[in-house]
């Protein structure tokens, strides 16, 4: 029989013969993988590089294409804004060469909507509209004039423009700041000793104690109505205005009785801004009609040019003649 000892020992000699064939067998399987693990992780490696290597010439070649794109449209926006003020320069100056020849021997801009002829005197007169200008020495001096004259209204009406501002004003506000720091509200009874020492320009005497009542009674009116402009709490220009109603057609006249402006070089922008004042509140009081007078004598100045460059004109086909009575 055999023992116990020779068994225990003969099963620990199978237990390290097949230990010894179980680590053959791994040292085996790792020879065989180790290079095929090794190609892997070589290839993975390469395609992580190569992915980042695309990615990274993908943003390079956008942020390329955007940067030129930016410099394109710099360079396209100062071009056009070049070929623009070209363009401009070109269709003024056009217009100082288009004047045909009339029959009468005289010449004609319509753009400028002037005429030049000569005369006996051996002289050249410029005639418009609704003036006229004599003695120029030659032909090419009055049609230089005539040219001067025309953008130098093209420039004022650029910058009084109504349609660069719309300024929408009901007569009942309180205060409106303006963006040149000018604001507008509706006159009341204690501004009558600053509305006074403005009509000192008019002529009119500073204690003036009637003028001061008419003040009140357009203040509280509700057809009769003053609008006061100021700056810094200073009183700079009014108008009064009076609206009623039309017997003719539907709808309501606006008249403008006084506009007064403190003698400034913002003049014309408070006389504007009031102006305009009185248009909205007429139009949205279903006005119909507004206008003013202005004496002859302001023709000398810009102050009739101003109006016209407002919109208001003097209609010939319906003019009339002013007569007045005093009572």
């Amino acid at each position: 029989m055999i023992s116990l000892k020779e068994l225990r020992s003969s099963r620990k000699a199978l237990l390290k013969q097949t230990q010894d064939i179980v680590t053959n067998y791994q040292q085996t399987l790792i020879r065989l993988l180790s290079p095929i693990i090794w190609i892997i992780s070589k290839v993975y490696k390469f395609c992580v590089l190569s992915v980042s290597k695309i990615f990274e010439s993908i943003a390079f070649v956008l942020s390329s294409i955007a940067k030129l794109t930016l410099f394109i449209w710099s360079k396209a926006s100062d071009l056009s804004r070049h070929l623009h003020r070209k363009i401009y320069i070109w269709q003024v100056l056009s217009v100082r060469k288009k004047w045909y020849a009339s029959k009468d021997g005289g010449f004609y801009n319509p753009k400028l909507k002037a005429t030049i002829y000569p005369t006996w005197e051996c002289t050249w007169n410029i005639a418009k509209p609704t003036e006229q200008y004599r003695g120029f020495e030659s032909k090419e001096s009055a049609q230089d004039i005539a040219f001067k004259m025309w953008m130098k209204k093209r420039r004022l009406k650029k910058r009084l423009d109504v349609r660069e501002i719309q300024i929408k004003m009901p007569i009942n506000l309180g205060q409106k700041i303006l963006s040149n720091k000018i604001h507008l509200r509706k006159a009341s009874p204690k501004d009558a000793p600053q509305l006074l020492s403005l009509m000192e320009q008019l002529g009119y005497p500073k204690g003036d104690e009637n003028m001061k009542a008419r003040i009140q009674a357009y203040s509280y009116g509700t057809n009769n109505h003053i609008v006061i402009a100021e700056r810094r709490k200073t009183t700079v220009g009014f108008i009064a205005f009076v609206i009623y109603d039309l017997f003719a057609c539907e709808g309501k006249r606006c008249h403008i009785e006084e506009l007064v402006v403190d003698a400034n070089p913002s003049a014309l922008s408070i006389k504007r801004k009031l102006i305009e004042a009185v248009e909205t509140f007429a139009r949205e009081n279903q006005g119909k009609i507004i206008d003013l007078t202005t004496g002859l004598h302001h023709g000398e100045d810009s102050t009739q040019d101003f109006y016209k460059f407002l919109g208001y004109e003097n209609d010939t086909a319906s003019a009339k003649m002013y007569l007045k009575k005093e009572l």
